[in-house]
């Protein structure tokens, strides 16, 4: 269930990351692309959920 938590925290940086950066495309008058966000939530998130697990596991290993 440990695992649950860090991809739920993964997908969910990476939604936000993803809409902060459309919102700024946004802004800037650009047009959205949805391959664009999608890849943005994947690799950030990934990313992002992988480090997470990385840290958690670092601090409970001393």
């Amino acid at each position: 269930m440990l695992k649950n938590r860090f991809i739920l925290a993964g997908i969910v940086s990476g939604l936000v990351f993803a809409s902060l950066l459309e919102g700024f495309s946004y802004y800037n008058n650009a047009t959205f692309s949805a391959l664009n966000f999608v890849s943005y939530v994947i690799v950030f998130g990934g990313f992002n959920g992988y480090l997470t697990y990385r840290a958690h596991k670092n601090a409970h290993k001393k």
